[in-house]
């Protein structure tokens, strides 16, 4: 016979879920039994009484948690079948466990055995307790079983399982992933989350396939499903990643595509949700590829005409592949750009916007070799179109004519003028066919850099040629200073700058 002080184990076990959570009251022996492992861990088989129990009804609230969205109210809620299950140590009472139902929004209410006889009030007990915890259950919490409880009474054995945090919905993610908890009891257990939760939407697979998907990471993280894909080869599936693991540190597969995930260090927040769009695609794109169309569908075809024939519609050109995060300051995994196909705003200029002197907070310098260095289009444009701000130039780049930009694209925005510098190097190397290393400049009539060695490499791809008359630029979102703005004259191949009252035009990019 084997006696085990297992009340150390259910502590530890709310702070490393791949232990396991035991619970044991009144005079009960374990008997080991090896053939019942979970994980590596040895489960126990009860021997004796469940223990005294103890009618019990508390309140649980939540702090920043998600296991239930309810889209009708718009809040977080907890959900019908949600269990909790408290546990704790008395000077007196010893040890004491139960899992308790929802009878409302909140509330829950059943039985806890103590392992001694006790003739108190529940809530002298949890307030008297030397520790005392609880852990919720999410409804149908054993369907994935990443949470799972047997037994019960004193003889409850709840696991926590992190290699089987996975699911193809990403609604039932929240659910089943979400591990939250409750050290203390004031009048009620107030719970807070331990895990993030990762929706991930893969696009580029084989349509109507199943493939596997493999997470691996640190603490002997290996997690290996199978999904299939839908009609249009889009792969989507949840998993529940313990809090402050670093997703640098992740490696996942899909369909044998290595797929990324970040180039630098992102420590996952208990409580939030991340997605991560990617498409295997653009994970294997090459600087090859410049001139190549995106489809509507996220699929890359030679030209226009390619993708037509494939039954979809190409919406932008790419101009750049470079590394991982080269593209984009703000995004660590994105390394392409493309162009749309045609000019913003209906093919008219517009103004920047309505007032030259209206400061904005975006990037800003006078020194082109400064503004270079901004490659921020993403985050400017957004600052450019939210919070009351309408500047045209920015929301016609937005919105790019209404064409949808494809998944695990960053959705289309406005340039920065070190992001048009990067278009320009890509598509006149493609041009010349070897690299040419050469950067905007504010001198006129440079040949590599102006519209004649652009405009048939877009034409190639069936693309609208870039503006190339006299007064012709195209907008970035980079200021000079609080009155002027940085654009691109292609028609002479320099970078100029205009008033932001100034008509210019716009074409759309998306980073990938």
């Amino acid at each position: 016979m084997i006696r085990k002080n297992i009340f150390k184990l259910m502590a530890l076990a709310l702070l490393m879920p791949a232990m396991m959570l035991l619970t044991a009251c009144g005079n009960e022996d374990e008997v080991v039994n090896p053939e019942k492992t979970q994980n590596g861990n040895t489960q126990t088989e009860s021997t004796a009484q469940k223990g005294y129990p103890l009618q019990v009804t508390v309140n649980a609230t939540r702090k920043d948690t998600r296991a239930h969205f309810n889209e009708s109210t718009m809040k977080l809620e907890f959900s019908a079948g949600d269990k909790l299950y408290v546990y704790g140590n008395h000077d007196t009472v010893g040890f004491f466990a139960g899992t308790l139902d929802m009878v409302s929004e909140g509330t829950f209410s059943g039985t806890i055995y103590t392992t001694n006889p006790y003739d108190g009030t529940a809530d002298a007990l949890l307030s008297g307790a030397s520790l005392v915890g609880a852990l919720l259950l999410p409804n149908d919490f054993g369907t994935y079983k990443y949470l799972s409880i047997s037994g019960s009474g004193c003889s409850t054995e709840v696991s926590l399982n992190p290699n089987r945090v996975f699911t193809t919905s990403k609604t039932t993610a929240l659910e089943q992933f979400s591990y939250e908890y409750s050290f203390g009891y004031s009048s009620g257990f107030a719970l807070t989350p331990d895990n993030a939760i990762l929706n991930f939407t893969i696009t580029g697979l084989t349509p109507s396939t199943e493939v596997n998907v493999a997470l691996t990471g640190p603490n002997d993280l290996n997690i290996s499903e199978k999904v299939t894909t839908n009609a249009s080869g889009t792969a989507t599936f949840a998993i529940g990643i313990k809090s402050s693991t670093d997703l640098n540190n992740l490696s996942l597969t899909v369909g044998g595509n290595a797929i990324p995930l970040a180039s630098g260090s992102k420590t996952l927040e208990a409580g939030k949700i991340y997605n991560i769009n990617r498409s295997v695609v653009f994970s294997n794109a090459t600087a090859e590829d410049v001139g190549k169309v995106i489809g509507a569908n996220g699929r890359i075809y030679t030209n226009v005409s390619a993708a037509s024939a494939a039954g979809t519609t190409a919406v932008a050109m790419i101009a750049y592949v470079g590394s991982a995060g080269s593209v984009d300051t703000g995004n660590g995994v994105y390394k392409g750009l493309a162009i749309a196909m045609s000019d913003a705003n209906g093919g008219s200029a517009c103004q920047w916007y309505t007032t030259y002197a209206e400061a904005t907070c975006v990037s800003k310098s006078d020194d082109l070799a400064t503004a270079l260095g901004f490659k921020n289009g993403i985050a400017s444009t957004k600052t450019l179109t939210t919070d009351g701000h309408t500047h045209a130039a920015a929301t016609a780049a937005r919105n790019n004519n209404g064409t949808a930009a494809p998944s695990c694209t960053s959705g289309w925005f406005l340039p920065s003028i070190g992001q048009w510098n990067l278009i320009v190097k890509g598509i006149v190397t493609k041009k010349a066919g070897s690299e040419v290393a050469v950067d905007l400049t504010e001198s006129l009539n440079r040949t590599y850099v102006a519209y004649k060695n652009l405009n048939p490499v877009i034409n190639d791809a069936g693309g609208s040629s870039l503006q190339e008359d006299s007064g012709e630029e195209y907008w970035s979102s980079s200021e000079y200073n609080s009155s002027y703005i940085w654009n691109v004259y292609f028609g002479m191949g320099e970078a100029d700058t205009h008033r932001k009252d100034y008509s210019a035009y716009v074409r759309s990019v998306l980073a990938f």
